[in-house]
């Protein structure tokens, strides 16, 4: 799977990468295996930046043939929306399986 990082208003360390790939590939090891299959994550400071540290993580992924799956999460803790994002794309990933997956026996 290819996976694209694009960052706005600060810097993007290895640990967050390194973190972002590792939860990303777990939740999307069902798809893993198709060909085409590519992902863009952004991160970025949402909002004023006076009131807090509001980070923001959009995830994308293109699967051929299909829909793009979209998942947003904003927190204080970037980790945090990280994670929310992995458990989002991969409760939609679950769903495109069971739509896509021949039901006939």
């Amino acid at each position: 799977m290819d996976i694209q990082h694009t960052t706005k208003g600060f810097e993007l360390t290895d640990s967050i990468r390194e973190h972002a790939e590792a939860k990303m590939r777990k939740g999307c090891s069902q798809v893993a295996n198709l060909p085409g299959v590519h992902m863009h994550i952004t991160y970025e400071i949402v909002g004023h930046q006076l009131h807090g540290d509001n980070r923001g993580v959009s995830v994308v992924m293109f699967v051929p043939n299909g829909e793009p799956l979209k998942a947003t999460e904003v927190g204080e803790d970037l980790y945090g929306a990280m994670d929310r994002a992995a458990k989002d794309i991969e409760r939609q990933v679950r769903k495109y399986r069971e739509k896509h997956t021949s039901h006939r026996g």
